[in-house]
């Protein structure tokens, strides 16, 4: 398994899949220089605060766009090249090759979370602890999220630009129906119940009144239940890309489980 996990981020090098990944968080940190000013001003905000949750919100409105890009051309583009028929020749199952490649891209974009994080809170000298330990969590399963459901529309598509289209439909329907209905949706987005809770422990709630006027205690519950629901939303899109392999299984025995295929 070291192995195959060694081999599959020496492709994610060479295919410049890490050096996207580092483009998008550099653009994420680059987000607090324009919007923190805007922020600090329309809700009187301090500077720390203001960063914050301008680097939350580029997590919660452009993560499935931006990282789901990167993410599902690295796991469709093998069903068009036929790297996946490759992997059996060497006596590794697809499905091994694809969670390799799954933890090597968490990994890395869990490091340049906490980096991301990491440079904001220092440069601006953020000390709401509360907000920033919600606001890193918060990315940790967002990007974890979006991660799933990447690869989970690509089984299903297996095709680099359908699976990208399919990503922005399902982006739009989400954030339509968490406008209407709560936020209880996709939490990857800025009209959910996660961003708002956002605000909330920066002592601001106007963001969405609908969610406002709910019979919560949130600054006791609010958020456990946002990273509960970001948790939830995250294991519906890993049972969804289960469910593909399960589907691709029943028609190449080499697509069986990882455990019972390959060394």
């Amino acid at each position: 398994m070291n192995r195959l996990l060694r081999f599959e981020f020496s492709r994610a090098k060479r295919g410049n899949l890490l050096f996207a990944l580092l483009a998008i968080f550099t653009l994420f940190v680059g987000t607090t220089f324009f919007f923190a000013p805007s922020l600090m001003q329309a809700y009187r905000l301090e500077q720390g605060d203001a960063a914050i949750i301008s680097v939350f919100n580029s997590f919660a409105q452009f993560s499935v766009i931006s990282l789901g890009s990167v993410y599902s051309y690295a796991f469709s583009r093998d069903f068009q090249n036929g790297s996946y028929d490759f992997y059996p020749q060497i006596g590794v199952s697809p499905v091994r090759a694809m969670i390799s490649r799954a933890t090597v891209l968490l990994i890395c974009s869990w490091v340049g979370v906490l980096v991301v994080f990491a440079v904001v809170i220092i440069a601006n000298d953020s000390s709401n602890i509360h907000a920033n330990v919600y606001a890193v969590s918060y990315s940790l399963l967002a990007v974890a999220f979006v991660l799933a459901l990447s690869c989970a529309v690509s089984v299903f598509l297996r095709n680099p630009m359908f699976s990208v289209l399919a990503l922005f439909i399902l982006f739009v329907i989400g954030s339509s129906i968490n406008y209407n209905f709560y936020g209880l949706t996709f939490q990857t987005d800025t009209s959910s119940f996660s961003t708002f809770m956002m605000g909330y422990l920066l002592g601001y709630d106007g963001i969405s009144p609908q969610i406002a006027s709910l019979s919560l205690d949130f600054s006791l519950h609010g958020p456990f239940i946002a990273l509960s629901l970001s948790l939830i939303w995250l294991l519906i899109a890993v049972g969804t890309a289960a469910l593909g392999v399960r589907r691709l299984a029943k028609n190449n025995r080499y697509w069986g489980s990882p455990s019972t295929q390959g060394r």
